[in-house]
């Protein structure tokens, strides 16, 4: 059963990866890395921040037992 709740710092990979997926190439040019895993990387740096758009804190998490499944 999927559940949503609070984003946390605990689903930053997770996010992070979902983020990646969405917009596609776009997640290199918005951490300025040349490749994807890069860019995920710097991408979870950024959800794991308190205070920047891409942050677990502007989002809900779509949690099927305990992975998140979307965002």
């Amino acid at each position: 059963m999927i559940t949503v709740r609070k984003s946390a710092k605990k689903d930053s990979r997770a996010i992070a990866e979902l983020i990646a997926e969405a917009i596609e190439d776009l997640a290199c040019l918005f951490t300025g890395m040349e490749d994807m895993d890069t860019a995920v990387k710097m991408l979870e740096t950024f959800v794991r921040m308190e205070e920047n758009r891409f942050s677990y804190r502007n989002c809900l998490s779509a949690v099927d037992g305990e992975s998140v499944a979307g965002m």
